[in-house]
Order: structure tokens, then C-alpha cells, then sequence
């Protein structure tokens, strides 16, 4: 499993294709009795110890829940490994191969990634918000969220490559200040979002901004309810 990921207390497999507005139809899995609460997710998640606590490592064994380039993809982010995130990133690799190829300098293909890089460690306040045509992805798998791996589906069928499959995170974010905003600037508490990778384990772009789904059903702005 890859590190950065936070796991909870349930999730679910699911098979087939899912819409882009819908929400996972969880078909129930067992899981550990033994695995530590979401309240203790919340609490390693805030210290910044990220990864799986040992616990949980130790509950789910071999279990692997997700497709291992979406799983590292997370964990990237939340670990500003930007060259990890694009090593994994299907566009960004198409735009780096595009630039050796239009142009002998050596150093243009390093010019390149290096702004790659200045684009993802961006986090303007403005940019900080969820609109019809997406978001970046920064600003969804923040180093302070909770992470968890939900379900996994068929994914997207018209996208710039064959998908081998979709993982869906749902995210959760700690406090009010440092979370994604909706479309209204109202702080989301939390969200399901969705990777689609291809079969040479690519992530591959989804929405107009930002690489990743968004169950749009799955958003939830309440603060009260202790999740």
C-alpha cells in the first residue's frame, strides 16, 4: 500500500462502470474489527505523521485497496513529491516528451519540468475553490487531509487513453481554514474524488482542471457531525 494514505474504517469494491455524478453503490466488505476509528485517522493525520498508522497496516495485511499508481499519486501530493506526481501524470509526460522532441537543447526538457513543478507547489487563495470545470489537484489532496480509498470502478471510457481502472478517495479536511471551497466559498468538510489510471499506469486527465472525477452527490459542507 502506498505511504501517504490514510486508511479508515470501511471501505468498498465496487465493479462496472460508475457516472461521473454518481455516487459509489458500496457493496458491503468486512473489514478488521481491530482497525482504529476515523477519529484516530483525524488525529495522525493533523500530527502530520502520514501514512498507514501501524495498526492499520497490520489489520489489513496484504489487502491492497486501489490501483497502486492512483494510490502513490495521493501520497505524492500530500508529500509535495512533485517529481513523483509528474513521473505518474500522463499530460505532463506528453508535454515533457513534446518538448525533446521540438527542441535539441538539452536543458529545454529541464526548463520544463521545473515549471511543472512551480505549477503544482501553487496554492493561491483564489484557486482554492471547486467549480463545474474542476479543480486542481493541490488543492484537494492537501497534506492535512484524511485520504481514504473507497472503491474502485471501470472508470471513464472516453478519455485520452484506455482506463484499466478508477479509485475513488474520499477526502476529509481537518479544519475549516485550510480546507476546498465549493462554488459558494463555503469550507467542504468533506469530498469523494476519483483517479482514473491507465493501463500503463498513467493518471490520466478527467476534467478541464485538474486530473481527477468529483461526485458532485458526495460533498458535504457539515461541520457538526464528528466524522
Amino acid at each position: 500500500m502506498s505511504v501517504g494514505i490514510v486508511a479508515g474504517l470501511a471501505f468498498w469494491w465496487l465493479s462496472g462502470s460508475m457516472g461521473l455524478r454518481q455516487r459509489p453503490a458500496p457493496a458491503p466488505r468486512e473489514v478488521p474489527s481491530d482497525i482504529p476509528g476515523g477519529a484516530a485517522d483525524m488525529a495522525a493525520a493533523e500530527a502530520g505523521t502520514g501514512g498507514l498508522s501501524p495498526d492499520v497496516a497490520a489489520a489489513l495485511g496484504d489487502t491492497e485497496i486501489g490501483d497502486a499508481a492512483a494510490l502513490g499519486y495521493v501520497a505524492a501530493f500530500q508529500r509535495a513529491k512533485w517529481d513523483d506526481v509528474i513521473d505518474v501524470t500522463c499530460w505532463m509526460q506528453e508535454r515533457l516528451l513534446r518538448v525533446q522532441m521540438e527542441n535539441a537543447d538539452p536543458s529545454a526538457r529541464e526548463s520544463a519540468r521545473t515549471r511543472l513543478r512551480e505549477r503544482l507547489d501553487s496554492h493561491r487563495l483564489e484557486e482554492n475553490q471547486l467549480r463545474a470545470e474542476g479543480v486542481e489537484d493541490q488543492y484537494v489532496f492537501t497534506p492535512d487531509a484524511v485520504v481514504v480509498p473507497v472503491a474502485v470502478d471501470a472508470g471513464q471510457s472516453k478519455l485520452e487513453r484506455a482506463v484499466k481502472s478508477r479509485t475513488w478517495f474520499r477526502v476529509t479536511y481537518p479544519e475549516r481554514n485550510r480546507a476546498l471551497r465549493d462554488d459558494k466559498g463555503i469550507p467542504i468538510r468533506s469530498v469523494t474524488v476519483g483517479v482514473n489510471v491507465s493501463a500503463d499506469g498513467f493518471v490520466l486527465k478527467s476534467n478541464v482542471i485538474g486530473n481527477l472525477d468529483i461526485d458532485w452527490d458526495s460533498i458535504s459542507s457539515d461541520w457538526t457531525s464528528v466524522v
